[in-house]
Formats: structure tokens, sequence, C-alpha cells
């Protein structure tokens, strides 16, 4: 018997193919808002965060948020950089590299305009610490005005090029190579030698060093000081670091870029909860509304329903489904728009650096779910209170209005 009330009310709702589309389409640019924003998210969070390597260590000045915010003297430098615990390359030597990092305004290649891109000056032991490697051309030279550029900048960025020029300061440096990593955050940088880059932003100090642990249970965990007075010593590598300078924080590489990625993913989860919350309770009105509109033009239809022996949930249970199919559509066309776009390459600013961050945008089994899910709940809760007014009604109450 539950059959005929549900066929009632799908063909009911194609009859009414007006009010029914914009409600549809209500639900759907909710969705489709709501796919963009997670796919955003997925896609710099799964780029940053897969980033950096545990078994490295990261070495700033002490509260700073991110590496262009940090100085790090040279003395800071040659006390830490024969730590215990440190790799020694294939020469014996350390596996450590000073850096020096700052942003560069350049040109985008699509659509014009200006953006910021990170300059990272590096000892050639970089390369190596940091999992890079040139796939195309060759590496700088040391102490000359040379760079080469993350994949990512050479489909983004004007002059990322071999053959290609940047503009660092009052002077153009040449792109000698395209380098590749295993850390796709770096590949949104440009990389040239330290020394050079220091003398282009007149610095005398570095920003932060980088090196490589024997392992990742030599990283250790960091001194803690008070007042001066060092109170509780450190272990690995962390620990040798911030005893030998107070001054000095030190972490593994992976946990730094998942602090970089924790800042920028809160923001966007923020952004999207309130846009979203907005949107979808204007699809939930215009739900309710079209739902009551239905049920005013249909009230002796209704009427005659309960009168040959339907009951009020078997009228309630046909509304709400009609309000679900409503939701499922909308869900259907906001997942079908937005579906395309995944694997698309674009960029946003890293608020922490107020560099330009490449990724990918994603849209996997998690946000078409919770996608599915948002469209289902505007569905129940705009479909809830027609269907109940339309449960309510009596039946020679409804003919006789009708």
């Amino acid at each position: 018997m539950m059959r005929v009330p549900i066929h009632y009310n799908m063909r009911s709702m194609l009859h009414r193919k007006g009010a029914t589309a914009l409600t549809v389409l209500a639900i759907a640019l909710t969705v489709a808002v709501l796919i963009i924003l997670l796919g955003v998210h997925q896609g710099f969070t799964e780029s940053v965060t897969g980033s950096g390597r545990e078994d490295n260590v990261l070495c700033l000045r002490k509260g700073s948020t991110s590496e262009g915010a940090s100085t790090l003297s040279r003395d800071d430098f040659g006390r830490i950089r024969d730590a215990p615990g440190i790799q020694k390359d294939a020469q014996g030597r350390p596996m450590v590299s000073a850096e020096m990092y700052a942003g560069v305004t350049l040109p985008r290649l699509a659509g014009g305009g200006l953006t910021n891109i990170s300059l990272r000056g590096v000892q050639l032991q970089s390369l190596e610490i940091r999992g890079a490697h040139i796939v195309e051309g060759r590496a700088f030279k040391p102490g000359v005005r040379e760079l080469v550029v993350g994949t990512a900048l050479t489909r983004r960025i004007k002059g990322c090029t071999i053959g290609g020029t940047i503009k660092i300061g009052k002077d153009d440096w040449p792109v000698v190579g395209i380098l590749e990593s295993d850390s796709a955050a770096l590949e949104s940088e440009v990389w040239g030698d330290v020394e050079s880059v220091m003398q282009a932003f007149d610095a005398s100090w570095f920003t932060g060093a980088i090196m490589r642990c024997r392992s990742v249970s030599d990283v250790g965990e960091a001194a803690i000081w008070d007042d001066g007075e060092l109170t509780t010593p450190g272990t690995g590598v962390v620990g040798a670091i911030t005893e030998r300078a107070a001054v000095l924080t030190a972490q593994s590489e992976r946990s730094y870029f998942e602090g970089q990625a924790g800042f920028l993913g809160d923001a966007l989860m923020f952004i999207s909860v309130i846009l979203i919350l907005l949107m979808g309770f204007g699809a939930l009105v215009g739900c309710t509304n079209t739902l009551l509109a239905a049920i005013a033009g249909r009230t002796r239809e209704i009427g005659g329903l309960l009168a040959i022996g339907y009951r009020p949930w078997q009228i309630f249970l046909g509304f709400l489904a009609e309000a679900i199919a409503i939701a499922l559509l909308g869900a259907a066309v906001g997942i079908a728009v937005t579906l395309p776009l995944s694997g698309l390459e674009t960029g946003t600013t890293n608020w922490q650096t107020f560099t330009e961050q490449a990724f990918t945008f994603r849209v996997n089994a998690t946000v078409i779910i919770t996608a599915i899910v948002l469209a289902l709940a505007v569905g129940l809760l705009g479909g809830v209170f027609p269907a109940w007014r339309a449960s309510r009604l009596k039946p020679v109450d409804a003919l006789r209005r009708g």
C-alpha cells in the first residue's frame, strides 16, 4: 500500500518542474561549493602534510612561526652543525645545510597578475638532504647567481623554464635546472646558492638549517630551559641543538610541514562551515517552501488518499521521500559539475609564509560522501515540517478546502 503514495509523490514532483528545478539547483549549488572547499582543503593538506622527512630535522629561531620569520647566525650554525646523531655523506661530511628563505614576487603564466613565490637559498647538500634532484638541466653553481625551479612552477610562473630569467632584487638570475622532490611543497619553490641569495637581500644571517639524522630514532626531543638555565636535558639531534643554543628550536621536517598545513587547513575548514551553514539554510528554506506550496496545491488529493484508507504516517513518509529525492537530485547535479575538476592543479596562499603553494584539487570518496550527507540533511530537515503538515490534514476538511 505504501508504494502508491510514494509513486504519487514522485509523479507530482515531476509535474511541478519549475519549483522542483529551482530547489534542486539551490541544493546543487550548496553541494558544489562544499565539494570545491573540501577539495581545496584535501588537496592542500595532502600536498603539504606529505612533504618532509621524519628523519630530517629543521632548526629555526625559537618563537618563529615559519622559516621566513626565523634568523640563524653563523655562530649558531657552527655550534649545531656537528651535533651527534647527524648522518654523514659519502665523503664523511655531516649532512647539514644552512638555508636562507625569502619570498619573491613573480608574474603568473595564466590570467596575469603577480604572486609571491618561495625562494630558498641552500647549500648543495640540501638537494640530498631534502630528497630533491634535478630532472632537467643542471644544479646551480656555488657562489654564482643561478637558479633551479620546482616542477610545479614551470606550469604556473613566467620565466620558470631553462633559459628563462627570474628577477631577484635588481638583477635577472638565469634558470639552469628543473627540480623535483619527494616533498610536493618544495616543488613550488625556487632554489639558489645560499650565499648569493643572502647577498641579494643584503642579509648576514641564515633563516634556518636542515640536517639528516642517522635514523628516525635519532631525532629526539628538545631540551627545556627556564630563565636561562637548562632544566631538562634533551635527547637525540633535537636535544643536542636546543642544549647548545637556547635561542634555537628544532623539530622533524615532517612535523614542520604538518604545522604549516594545519594553520591553513583550519582556516579553510572554518570558511567552509560558515558558507555551508548559510547556503545550506537557504537550500533548506527553499525545499520547505517547495513542499508547502505542493501541499497547498494538492490538499484535495491528499484528502482523497486519507479518505480511501491511507494512514497519516504513510502520507508523512511519502512527502519526506519527495524531499529526499529532490535533495539527492541536487547532490547528483552538484557532484557531476565538480567531479571533472578533480586532478586540476591550482594554488593557494600559505598564510604562514605568504607565498603560493601549488597543489592538486582532490575530490575523493570522503568528499563525495560528505556532500551526499549534507544534501540528505537538507532534504530531511526541509521536508519534515511540510510532511507533518500534510499528514495532519483531516480528510473531510481537505476535500472541502480543495
